[in-house]
């Protein structure tokens, strides 16, 4: 039996997708104000070719998408905020059809496209582009956009070919290629297309090369001693090279970059250039930084493959949070036994904010073990699946979709400030002086936009899934059912990928409550708090059930007395 098409949001908006890669700006637009008139002209001529695209079908474009200045595919497509924005709009039946100049702006990879025309056709949203035909068979035009993809992938990969090869002969010719950005000690000429001394900011490249070496080769230590001499107000003290405080990273680039060495590289070549790239840190230097960094190198992959081996796969990785705070809760393994060595007994979960260190900022400050939550989340589950098979089948009516009030999760709202945020600091490179002081304090704005952000514990717990919450049928429902009855059969496994794919399909969130007890006093007058039944909020996404229809679990008074039974057994 053929599947119904879904049928156009009569009502819906008709949108314009504005999106160019790579802006040229003209010789002689430095300043900030000259940049954004560049942009707003360059936008109202899109917006305008637009509209006359929409005019000839005698229609009018309701809702811009702007992505001008953004590139990004692959893994690196959620850079483009207003193209994410208009996926969620379409899913949630807000539009009815889409303009875009030609394919390439939508992208440039040929699954990314058919994924996007597929999820558009999904909801009924048509999409209108100048270089696709509007008439003919249906097979035929998919033919002719698929072929047209296909070509521009093609013109992508082989631009991006000649472009790399072409920076390979600059490179191999002693001209520079990479960023033109002023660096410390160095200033880009743009006449000759490369750097020359800057006699103001050689000094602080030689005191971070200085540092590291008296830091014995630790760049957090260097960072921390450039900071408590800023702080300290030292003469040769100053800030980042980016107007903040100076991180390990930050040493780290400036110390192994290749450019005080005096040499260029591109990819894994590298060529002497000491004709063209003056002199800024003295040989000396330089060669103690490189020996400490050959000593150095052993200990730091022996301390990575520790950290890697310390990273552990868990049932309920990325799906449990406070609800004091709303950040994620973190897992630790044996706590309390050998400082967490030897093999995993047991794993405990504690806010990332939680404890009574100085990350003690969290009013939770217990921690929960893993198999009190895999018996509180499986009952959950149950409870979930019977109130929804109850209200969708019991009656006899058919389910329809629950539409959930579409959220900006806490990711694409800090995404949105970084690319402010990045914007403002490539403006801040190239800009008058005059403008500086105008660009800080944007900064500044958008800094005190990411700690309020952070505050919000609606925000932060990333509870919002999709904005369309799709109808299981009755099959679905005992197809789902009858698998979380086999996976939880299974021993109890903390590392279990079963129960972790099973979690991810149903769009589980689990906002973390801990109830204390009844305080305890001590004999020396102190008291104690003790942790106390195990509550939460279930958010089952795939069920409807996110949001304000979250489900309401507490651990019974059975499973809190079995917890207390296996911490005396521990204990003794």
């Amino acid at each position: 039996m053929a599947k119904k098409k879904p049928l156009p949001n009569l009502n819906g908006l008709i949108a314009g997708y504005l999106r160019i890669s790579d802006v040229k700006f003209p010789d002689g637009c430095v300043s900030v104000p000259d940049k954004e008139a560049f942009l707003d002209k360059l936008r109202q001529i899109r917006m305008s070719e637009l509209m006359q695209d929409a005019e000839r079908d005698g229609c009018t474009i309701d809702i811009w998408y702007d992505d001008i200045g953004i590139s990004g595919r692959g893994e690196y497509l959620a850079k483009r905020i207003a193209y994410q924005e208009m996926l969620r709009d379409a899913k949630a039946k807000k539009l009815r059809a889409v303009y875009a100049r030609d394919l390439s702006r939508l992208g440039r990879d040929l699954i990314e496209q058919e994924n996007f025309f597929l999820q558009l056709e999904a909801q009924a949203v048509d999409v209108r582009v100048a270089d696709l035909p509007t008439s003919g068979d249906e097979a035929a035009r998919t033919l002719v956009r698929q072929q047209l993809g296909s070509l521009n992938q093609y013109m992508a990969t082989k631009n991006g070919q000649v472009i790399k090869q072409t920076n390979l002969e600059r490179v191999r010719t002693g001209q520079w290629v990479g960023r033109t950005r002023d660096q410390l000690g160095l200033r880009y000429n743009k006449a000759t297309k490369f750097f020359d001394y800057d006699p103001e900011t050689a000094d602080l490249a030689c005191l971070v090369y200085e540092t590291f070496i008296a830091c014995h080769g630790f760049a957090r230590a260097t960072a921390l001693t450039l900071n408590q001499m800023l702080r300290d107000g030292k003469a040769r003290a100053a800030i980042g090279p980016r107007g903040g405080m100076w991180s390990g990273s930050t040493v780290l680039r400036i110390i192994k970059g290749p450019i005080y060495r005096r040499k260029i590289q591109y990819e894994d070549l590298l060529i002497d250039s000491e004709d063209k790239i003056p002199a800024v840190v003295p040989q000396d230097l330089v060669d103690e930084v490189d020996r400490l960094l050959l000593v150095r190198a052993p200990l730091n992959e022996v301390g990575a493959a520790k950290r890697k081996a310390g990273r552990l796969e868990h049932t309920f990785g990325g799906m449990l949070f406070c609800i004091h705070c709303g950040r994620r809760m973190i897992a630790l393994r044996n706590p309390g036994s050998r400082a967490g060595r030897g093999p995993v007994l047991w794993l405990s979960w504690i806010c990332c904010q939680g404890g009574d260190g100085e990350r003690g900022l969290c009013d939770c400050k217990f921690s929960i073990q893993q198999f009190r939550l895999d018996a509180l989340v499986s009952e959950g589950l149950r409870q979930a699946f019977e109130i929804y098979e109850r209200e969708h089948f019991k009656s006899g009516k058919t389910p329809k979709p629950k539409p959930v009030k579409p959220l900006s999760t806490f990711s694409e709202m800090m995404a949105k400030l970084d690319q402010r945020r990045d914007r403002l600091l490539d403006l801040l490179e190239s800009c008058e002086p005059e403008a500086v002081g105008t660009i800080n304090e944007r900064l500044k704005a958008i800094a005190n936009e990411r700690i309020k952000l952070k505050e919000q514990p609606e925000v932060t717990a990333e509870l919002a899934a999709d904005t369309t919450i799709e109808t299981l049928s009755r099959r679905q429902l005992t197809s789902l059912s009858k698998k979380l009855e086999t996976v939880w059969e299974t021993p109890d496994d903390m590392l279990s990928h079963a129960k972790h794919d099973l979690l991810k399909t149903l769009q589980v969130r689990v906002m973390i409550n801990i109830l204390p007890r009844a305080a305890k006093k001590r004999k020396d007058g102190n008291t104690r708090r003790y942790p106390g039944l195990l509550s939460a909020q279930l958010h089952v996404g795939i069920l409807g059930m996110a949001g304000e229809h979250s489900l309401e679990i507490t651990e019974t008074q059975d499973a809190y007395n079995a917890y207390i039974q296996w911490k005396c057994c521990r204990r003794w």
